[in-house]
């Protein structure tokens, strides 16, 4: 007689085991991409802090090294040559300096009224190289070059918005302080300038002078006068100040960077702007004030990233407050 073990498994007996193992494999796969999405959320999240913070530590360095704050009444923008730049979104709105001003909508005793209209998208300021020595004769000259920031297109999309938005960081070939070239004299002068043209250095910059006067050539190691009044500062240097923006494929699928657009493009929490009084395309998620007299100014600089990661929205704002002397 046969026994129950040595039938094996019955039609019903193997169909229940599957049925069993069929639950248990589901559950099992159920929370393995559950974890894989948390995981894939979390690492998102931390990319998008790590991006953010970096970028605004790199612009409070420079931002230590400033000579010069230049605001939307210098005029420089408008000579900064961006033919080869990235497209901005909308306008590029330097901020206004309030030399009395206050950095928040509340101001304290000390400070001014808070003013809406002083805020801008994009940053210009003139960064401090180290100096220059003439291998002949030893001078020093101090070297400055322009440095911008500026929201552009990047390729990608976020939420219903059909590309990401960049933060860009432009900066210009170098120049010499005009100030310590026009005091020199006799073959001093000659050979400082001939080794400042040989080193790729092809014009000085006045601090002090308007921008239509601002910019001598150097030719024949010699300072050419007058300035030139449609000088134009040329880029040396275009890159992303936020590597990674756009979107990307993981393992567990897409995930998309970009600054935040304005209140309601995207679905997330923060306050897209907090200071500026939106527009079209203005200020999206990058704000810059500047406020206090030319020996002690504030800078204020806030960021708000936004990710994307299995169609879940999340948000990172990053603020940095420098001083800065004129």
């Amino acid at each position: 007689m046969r026994t129950r073990a040595s039938r094996g498994l019955t039609l019903i007996e193997m169909m229940v085991s599957l049925a069993i193992f069929s639950v248990i494999a589901l559950a099992a796969m159920t929370f393995i991409v559950s974890s894989l999405k948390v995981n894939y959320t979390v690492e998102a999240q931390a990319d998008t802090s790590n991006m953010g913070q970096q970028a605004l530590d790199k612009l409070r360095g420079s931002l230590a090294q400033s000579k010069k704050i230049l605001d939307l009444d210098t005029g420089f923008l408008e000579i900064i040559d961006l033919t080869t730049a990235p497209a901005p979104v909308g306008e590029v709105r330097l901020p206004k300096i309030e030399p009395n001003g206050s950095l928040t909508p509340r101001a304290g005793s000390k400070d001014g009224a808070f003013t809406k209209s002083s805020v801008g998208n994009a940053i210009l300021f003139v960064e401090a190289q180290p100096p220059f020595q003439d291998p002949k004769t030893k001078r020093l000259i101090d070297r400055y070059r322009f440095v911008l920031y500026y929201v552009a297109k990047a390729e990608g999309r976020i939420a219903q918005v059909p590309y990401a938005l960049d933060l860009v960081r432009v900066e210009s070939t170098p120049y010499a302080d005009f100030t310590q070239v026009d005091a020199l004299e006799g073959d001093v002068e000659t050979d400082v300038i001939a080794a400042l043209e040989k080193a790729g250095i092809g014009y000085a910059w006045d601090p002090g002078a308007p921008a239509i006067a601002a910019f001598s050539r150097l030719s024949g190691a010699r300072l050419v006068v007058p300035p030139e009044p449609k000088h134009r500062i040329v880029p040396a240097n275009i890159a992303s100040a936020l590597p990674g923006i756009g979107r990307k494929m993981r393992g567990s699928g897409m995930i998309g960077y970009s600054i935040a657009p304005n209140d309601g493009d995207v679905p997330i929490r923060t306050v897209v702007p907090k200071f500026a009084q939106p527009a079209d395309g203005f200020p999206n998620g990058f704000e810059v004030l500047v406020t206090g007299p030319g020996h002690g100014r504030k800078v204020l600089v806030r960021m708000v990233l936004v990710g994307e990661a299995q169609q879940r929205f999340f948000s990172r704002e990053h603020q940095i407050i420098a001083a800065v002397w004129d």
